[in-house]
């Protein structure tokens, strides 16, 4: 793992959205991360511990609902 803080100190915005992995996520993740992206003046890094099944899962409740993607 790493020390968020690192990321805060250098001015980067840090959120945890936890869920387990290969589970769907909970609508109030979802919710969340969907408005954090969309109120982001700049570019969106999303990543998991594993890197295959949430981060993909978190991008795709995004691009569904604001890029008419299905």
């Amino acid at each position: 793992m790493y020390d968020s803080q690192v990321f805060k100190d250098a001015g980067i915005d840090h959120h945890d959205l936890f869920f387990l992995d290969g589970t769907c996520p909970p609508r109030d993740v979802m919710e969340k991360f969907v408005k954090l992206a969309e109120e982001c003046d700049g570019a969106v890094a999303v990543h998991c511990k594993a890197g295959l099944g949430r981060t993909g899962s978190l991008i795709g409740c995004y691009a569904i609902k604001n890029h008419k993607t299905n």
